[in-house]
């Protein structure tokens, strides 16, 4: 069983990548998209417009199991809004 520890809201552009203040003990993340497509690396190498894993407007996701210190966004178009819940 995971619980919540945090949340995170990111303004993510196409123009630079941005990370996230990932929480100490976090094993597990939520991921919501809001308003625009966006990309995201989980390695430490900066998303771009054509290179990441891709997430749709509109979409959810979760991702556990790995470090997830280094997570970064980037938009693959117009600005968008990046929601993450973090648990323990």
């Amino acid at each position: 069983m995971y619980n919540p520890i945090s949340c995170e809201q990111l303004t993510v552009t196409s123009t630079v990548a941005l990370g996230a203040t990932v929480p100490a003990g976090t094993k597990r993340v939520m991921i919501g998209v809001d308003t625009a497509a966006v990309k995201f690396t989980l390695a430490g190498s900066a998303p771009t417009t054509t290179f990441g894993i891709s997430l749709a407007a509109a979409s959810v996701t979760d991702i556990g199991g790995i470090d997830l210190s280094s997570i970064m966004f980037c938009s693959t178009g117009s600005t968008a809004k990046v929601n993450l819940q973090y648990f323990s």
